[in-house]
């Protein structure tokens, strides 16, 4: 009897955990995805920079202007990629505008054009692929942080319950940046999202 009652509470207490609410605005998505227990929004702090990494579906880049509809056919086709932004702040604010004008220029060329063979995702079995795309928009000093959108091609990744996304030092001196995601984490975001 004992036995019965401990497997449907471990039976319950896996279904309530599993659940996750839909998600319809765009202040939900952002509350979900900075809700830390989640598993979406990994930080990472080197000295005085803060750096973070957050899964973003293509969808929410895709659809700029945040209509959140349920049943929307708005995403169809176009779950093809998976993307990260990482966000690089020191103090709170921007942290390319803090940096020297002799490292400034370089940094900015390397975010804006060179950033691809820098950046990885690596999958259970040690398959690594690389970003299809890295785009950088400076925003002069505008921002709380400078952001770096990461779009990879979702046909490469393979079933594999976690990832690891690496990015190597691009001229700041933080060294390598180090960011892992579940896939079941980001699997529940996709589920509950309804836009």
């Amino acid at each position: 009897m004992k036995g019965l009652v401990a497997s449907s509470l471990i039976l319950l207490i896996s279904f309530v955990s599993g659940c996750t609410q839909d998600i319809h605005s765009r202040e939900g998505f952002f509350k979900y995805v900075k809700d830390k227990d989640n598993g979406l929004l990994q930080e990472v702090k080197k000295s005085d920079v803060l750096t973070s990494a957050s899964y973003v579906p293509f969808q929410i880049i895709y659809n700029k202007k945040w209509n959140f509809q349920k049943n929307s056919n708005s995403n169809s086709g176009k779950s093809s990629k998976i993307c990260f932004i990482i966000s690089f702040s020191r103090n709170g604010k921007e942290l390319l505008s803090q940096l020297d004008l002799n490292v400034y220029s370089d940094v900015l060329q390397t975010l804006s054009f060179q950033m691809i063979p820098l950046v990885s995702l690596k999958m259970d079995d040690e398959h690594v692929i690389s970003p299809t795309d890295c785009l950088f928009q400076q925003t002069y000093g505008l921002s709380p942080a400078n952001e770096l959108l990461l779009v990879f091609d979702s046909d490469e990744i393979k079933a594999s319950k976690k990832y690891s996304l690496t990015i190597e030092d691009f001229g700041i001196g933080l060294g390598e940046l180090k960011y892992n995601f579940l896939r079941g984490d980001i699997d529940r975001l996709n589920k509950a999202l309804k836009i």
